[in-house]
């Protein structure tokens, strides 16, 4: 497996939810603790988001002394309000994909240079409780990747990626504001934007899970002339490798007088098989990170059969800038569809401008119907729409939220912080 990236310039702070802060003390642990640092101050300065570098004021470049987390004497303190509130600021938008090529588009322009490589990634998120929304049942999504980065198309070709290869993608969840239309039963065409979600790529790696095979097949000039389907029929006649033909690449005419294709061939697998193998997968199929401030109140939904949806947009600040967007895009709009008693949760804590950190993983849908109307007649249609949203596994509710029970979790984190604490000796290896 070959991994392939491309390096972009990012924050130093990240986020810590819930369930990632008793792992972190651990890793403070084994870097070591400074001298003086009481046990406490050091999970407050943790408590929200982690100094991955320490950021020195004009004053003192080095990083010590007075700021960057430290007093007079420099020894650690514990940070103040409006300093938790910068480091609560945080960018944070990381999704994590592996999956089939299920779909496979490549745009080119009039030059015949291909600007964009749009993928439906096939992929699994895991079993999520939620009374009344089908608990326990791991779900499958094809998952939009838009690949427009000129190197990351060139590894795609480089190495010959095709519909049902697996890949794995490191990259973030995007959206962008494009042109649809729908034509009414009056004849008039209605123009309007919508929001896109899609995933762009930081790092992605192309590998084989079920095996292709490639043959080189002579073909005669009157046979090269032929239609496409006629061309197939005779590589499918004269081909040694089995599975069905993926690809086909000409490599033009030899010194024989011959022209020549070559092939890739592959057995196409069973779906059991491919999903067997995203179980497997576990996190890493399907898994996003994102922290935000929520751009409205939250609409809460409860169904019928017991279930429960609780739906919200958050603004996410860039953490990368892509250049096909232009400078002016700046920031994120992704949805979130939290289930079950996530919901009621979500319902009691969140409002307008709260700030939020999901664990969670991104559901597809498509082919659902959208009310508009006719600018012409005034006639209600139904469109086919295409969406996709944050499905959260947790939440940790950060700033601007009603927190009930604000006072037993602080209790709560630092009984976590003297368990972890337990047991250490300074200098160990």
């Amino acid at each position: 497996m070959i991994l392939y990236h491309v390096s972009y310039r990012c924050r130093v702070f990240r986020p810590v939810g819930s369930q990632a802060r008793q792992r972190l003390l651990h890793v403070l642990l084994a870097e070591g603790v400074q001298d003086g640092s009481d046990r406490k101050d050091t999970a407050s300065a943790v408590h929200g988001c982690v100094w991955l570098e320490t950021c020195p004021d004009s004053e003192n470049p080095e990083g010590s002394g007075q700021g960057a987390g430290f007093d007079s004497c420099g020894e650690r303190r514990k940070p103040k309000r409006t300093e938790r509130r910068q480091l609560s600021m945080a960018v944070e938008n990381r999704v994590f994909l592996n999956g089939r090529i299920e779909e496979m588009r490549i745009s080119k322009n009039d030059k015949n240079q291909t600007f964009q490589v749009t993928i439906g990634l096939y992929v699994m998120r895991r079993p999520q409780a939620a009374m009344g929304n089908q608990s326990e049942v791991s779900k499958t999504d094809i998952v939009l990747v838009y690949i427009r980065d000129l190197d990351q198309i060139k590894y795609l070709s480089d190495h010959n990626a095709t519909m049902g290869d697996f890949l794995g993608v490191y990259g973030v969840l995007s959206t962008i504001r494009g042109p649809k239309h729908f034509t009414c039963k009056c004849g008039h065409r209605n123009n309007y934007e919508t929001v896109v979600s899609y995933v762009h790529p930081m790092y992605l790696w192309v590998y084989e899970v079920f095996e292709k095979q490639f043959e080189t097949i002579p073909l005669s000039r009157i046979e090269r002339m032929g239609k496409k389907d006629e061309i197939v029929e005779v590589l499918n006649k004269r081909k040694m490798v089995s599975g069905d033909i993926i690809a086909m690449k000409d490599l033009g005419l030899g010194n024989d007088g011959n022209y020549y294709i070559r092939i890739t061939a592959r057995k196409e697998p069973e779906k059991e098989d491919v999903n067997k193998y995203l179980k497997a997968m576990g996190e890493v199929s399907n898994h996003v990170f994102a922290m935000g401030h929520l751009c409205a109140d939250p609409v809460y939904n409860p169904k019928d059969n017991g279930g429960r949806v609780c739906t919200y947009q958050l603004a996410i600040n860039r953490k990368v800038y892509i250049d096909q967007d232009g400078p002016a895009v700046r920031t994120d709009y992704p949805w979130v569809k939290s289930l079950g008693n996530l919901a009621d949760q979500d319902r009691d804590a969140l409002k307008k401008g709260s700030l939020v950190f999901i664990d969670g993983s991104l559901q597809a849908r498509r082919d659902f119907n959208v009310k508009r109307i006719c600018e012409a007649c005034g006639e209600v249609c139904e469109v086919k729409g295409r969406a996709m949203e944050i499905v959260p596994y947790s939440v940790e509710y950060l700033e601007g939220c009603n927190k009930p029970n604000q006072d037993e979790n602080e209790e709560e984190f630092e009984d976590e912080v003297e368990e972890a604490f337990d047991g250490y000796t300074e200098g160990q290896d």
